[in-house]
């Protein structure tokens, strides 16, 4: 057996404690199912990614770089060809922004944003009336804080999702919604 002068760098995957937020679409998936079951089809939910635009001198800026970009020097010409025409993996380590939205045939509201890093903790981003009926430990700054709210796991997730869900505003509105669920109605209560 030969003895390595280095010693193996490398975590693996499984090594790390940190919970990542891959189950939070999942979790979402399972809400908009729960609410439509329970306005029996009047009213539904969409957790959906927003994809955020740069300017345009960053965009111009990112298609250039290649372009700009020193060459790079591989040992092994066989390994060359082989990582040539491979996609660049680091995209798949980004923050990804999500909005809520509860709707119908005619209304929608936003219940939140959110933003999501690969790990834990994630940004939730609600309205100052459902704010309010949030625990303080998840808003960011506090008794005092309005808006942001920090999670560190799914667990946590699913307690500020229930705290959401089942605060006023959000109540007083899909309830409102169902209620409006024919479209006549709906047109009545304008």
């Amino acid at each position: 057996m030969e003895t390595k002068k280095y010693e193996d760098l490398w975590a693996l995957p499984s090594d790390t404690e940190e919970e990542t937020t891959d189950h939070i679409p999942e979790i979402m998936r399972a809400q908009e199912e729960y609410l439509s079951e329970r306005t029996h089809g009047k009213v539904h939910a969409a957790f959906t990614e927003l994809h955020i635009t740069t300017s345009v001198s960053d965009q111009l800026a990112s298609i250039s770089a290649p372009f700009n970009a020193p060459r790079k020097t591989i040992r092994d010409p066989a390994l060359q060809v082989a990582i040539e025409g491979l996609r660049d993996a680091g995209p798949l380590y980004r923050t990804r922004h999500y909005e809520f939205e509860i709707y119908t045939d005619i209304y929608r509201f936003r219940v939140f944003e959110m933003r999501s890093p690969p790990w834990y903790p994630v940004s939730i981003f609600v309205d100052e009336d459902v704010s309010h009926d949030i625990d303080s430990r998840y808003r960011l700054g506090g008794d005092d804080a309005e808006g942001e709210l920090v999670v560190g796991s799914d667990a946590a997730l699913q307690a500020v999702l229930r705290q959401i869900f089942t605060c006023r505003k959000v109540v007083y509105i899909y309830g409102r919604l169902e209620k409006m669920g024919d479209p006549a109605d709906a047109r009545r209560q304008d």
